[in-house]
């Protein structure tokens, strides 16, 4: 037991206290006595001091008549709210609230007081005399010149009782204001009076109090302000009218019965409910949860490995891009990103024209499954495997609910999240990804590239290179990556991860990312060649042409291929089980970057020469008429200049005629 100990006793210390609990304040020795102190509230806070023989006090205790409670307060009480806080922080803020009183200079003149008391012998003032209070309000008068000696006597008891503790004495005034309104069964209005216009005063009761927050709440989640709340509740419950006087119009009830006022309504749905609630009945709960609710954590604080998640989404490129005759082009450029949750790092990037697709995020996946080098080969671009380490499929992925949802996964083991709509909070390391642009005022305007869509493609892969070797990262840096002297950006802090095995990446196979994730779409293949729309398409291996040699002529099969949707130059078809990568070619020598086209290039390609042989059809015809008119204008009127005859009839009448010319010669 210690000096302040709260202690219980069931006969309230055999009947000499008003309460159960008391507070342990000294055993003397010298007196062979105990003295607790009980606190009470009796308008303002009263002490009182009981002594007990010390025997027969340690007799209570072990018999369990008194004993010592399971919480133990530090301060007195009134003050329990002040326990672990900074009271000199406390009260610098209430300086900066302009308050005129200080109560760490009350504190300190109570201490002075209570000091200057405590300079005699304590043991001798509290067990001195049969009357202990008599002696205490004595010493009180003759030392401080202090008439109010019970309060003088609480101050002194409480400073003892607690360790002496110069916070002991800090004034009670922390609970002002916070008592419970409804304990008083008046059904007068509290408070003061209104300055002007003093109309009849309604008290706010617990029902009312419900109904306020009940029309609040269906109000103003409508787009309504709190102001129409309000007038909305009081017309509706207590049929208040506008009274016209010439300084003002007012609101008034008819019949002169009380109704809250705009002050009472505000703080009855302040004080009902949390300001978070206030906000999201205001602003709607999405914009809440993106903008006004606090933070909760990072999403790298449940994961410790690389492609152990990762989140997708997809953001419209900042440019317009140019067609490939130079033509604004009207559909944007989406670049999809799968962003690792530990590292950061950009696993893979998928495309698609005008809207998110769920084609883009599989092309994300096929990038993030394969070597980058290679899927940088493909659309023309030279980059080294270190620019882009990262290869494998993830163990988890998070979607919004949009194409990304509908996709397949390679992996049976990954597991699929969808975040809430229009909640970008649920994916927050992709959302901060996304390229950021400056808000401009004035009149919208458009960022027109002077690249078309392939180029584009190749610009944004590049600027994701950049993004892996230059963006801030370390919110992610652990202790040991800072000592090991690890550059907080994505690609390091990903080979940091993935040097020390910590990975849940999966491999396959580059042909089963392939079949998994590209677009299926049938090739036509003949003796003479391989095509899909408009483009040919070449294999330098023997698979291909031996497969083109057992076909019989003049017969034209669809065999199943796979292409990427961003750039056609090489596909995949299937040939016996076997993938076999195939490129197109050119039917002339021409630029290179020429094959280098979208399947929406290609198949408008494929209409547009569909288009041109129906001209070329037409144009033949056209052709033949005017040859036709041009041959009987100056050549020959008739149309009919030559006839068909036998090969033998035409040797015959040769011979004669060399016979004849034979005979003619030697006669």
């Amino acid at each position: 037991m210690h000096v302040g100990a709260k202690l219980e006793s069931v006969d309230r210390f055999q009947g000499r206290s008003a309460t159960r609990y008391a507070h342990f304040l000294m055993s003397s020795e010298r007196y062979k006595s105990v003295a607790l102190v009980t606190f009470e509230k009796r308008g303002e806070p009263f002490a009182e001091l009981l002594r007990f023989a010390r025997g027969d006090f340690e007799a209570l205790v072990a018999s369990g008549a008194i004993f010592e409670t399971l919480d133990q307060p530090t301060l007195p009480p009134g003050l329990e709210d002040l326990e672990g806080r900074d009271v000199y922080l406390f009260e610098r803020w209430r300086e900066e609230k302009g308050r005129l009183r200080s109560n760490l200079k009350v504190m300190e003149q109570r201490k002075d007081i209570v000091d200057t008391l405590c300079e005699d012998d304590i043991e001798k003032l509290l067990f001195g005399s049969s009357d202990p209070i008599a002696s205490i309000a004595k010493a009180v008068k003759e030392r401080t010149q202090r008439k109010d000696t019970t309060r003088v006597r609480y101050w002194l008891l409480a400073y003892l009782t607690f360790g002496r503790r110069e916070l002991a004495l800090y004034p009670a005034t922390i609970k002002n204001g916070h008592w419970d309104r409804s304990s008083v069964p008046s059904g007068a209005r509290l408070g003061r009076p209104p300055l002007e216009d003093p109309l009849p005063q309604l008290r706010i009761s617990a029902d009312l109090a419900e109904k306020m927050v009940r029309s609040y709440s269906s109000r103003v989640i409508d787009g309504h302000t709190s102001s129409a709340a309000y007038t909305s509740f009081v017309r509706k419950h207590f049929g208040v009218t506008v009274k016209s006087r010439p300084i003002g119009d007012i609101l008034c009830q008819p019949e002169g019965l009380p109704f809250p006022s705009k002050r009472q309504y505000d703080y009855v749905i302040h004080k009902l409910l949390k300001q978070s609630e206030i906000d999201e009945l205001r602003f709607g709960r999405h914009r809440y949860n993106n903008t006004l609710s606090p933070r909760e954590g990072a999403f790298s604080e449940g994961v410790g490995n690389v492609f152990q998640a990762v989140q997708l989404d997809v953001a419209q490129a900042p440019e317009l891009p140019i067609g490939l005759l130079g033509e604004i082009q009207q559909l944007p450029l989406q670049v999809a990103r799968m962003i690792d949750v530990a590292s950061g790092i950009c696993l893979g990037i998928g495309f698609s024209l005008g809207a998110e697709s769920a084609s883009a995020y599989r092309m994300a996946h096929f990038c993030c499954a394969i070597s980058k080098v290679k899927f940088a080969r493909l659309f023309g671009l030279d980059i080294d495997e270190n620019d882009w380490p990262c290869v494998g499929t993830p163990a988890g992925a998070v979607y919004d609910r949009g194409p990304g949802a509908t996709i397949e996964h390679a992996d049976a083991t990954s597991t699929i999240e969808m975040t809430p709509s229009y909640s970008p909070k649920g994916k927050p390391n992709v959302e901060g990804s996304h390229p950021k642009k400056c808000a401009r005022h004035g009149p919208p305007q458009l960022r027109i590239s002077n690249l078309n869509p392939i180029e584009m493609v190749k610009q944004e892969i590049l600027r994701q290179i950049r993004d892996n070797k230059s963006s801030d990262a370390f919110s992610r840096m652990t202790p040991e990556m800072i000592r090991r002297e690890v550059l907080p950006v994505p690609n390091e802090i990903f080979a940091w991860l993935d040097g020390r095995c910590r990975s849940s990446a999966g491999r396959i196979s580059f042909e089963e990312a392939v079949r998994k994730w590209l677009d299926p779409v049938s090739f036509s293949v003949s003796r003479n060649g391989l095509s899909y729309r408009s483009g040919e398409y070449r294999d330098m291996g023997i698979l291909l042409r031996n497969f083109r040699e057992k076909l019989p002529r003049h017969s034209t099969f669809d065999i199943p291929g796979f292409v990427l949707p961003f750039c056609v130059r090489y596909a995949w078809i299937e040939i016996s089980g076997h993938l076999v990568e195939v490129e197109r070619v050119l039917p002339l020598t021409d630029d290179p970057t020429l094959l280098f086209e979208s399947l929406q290039d290609l198949e408008r390609d494929a209409v547009t020469a569909r288009k041109l042989a129906r001209r070329r059809r037409k144009a033949a015809a056209a052709a033949q008429v005017e040859y036709q008119s041009e041959r009987e204008s100056q050549v020959s009127p008739s149309p009919h200049d030559s006839k068909s005859v036998p090969r033998r009839a035409i040797k015959k009448g040769n011979k004669k005629k060399e016979r004849a010319l034979r005979d003619i010669v030697h006669s």
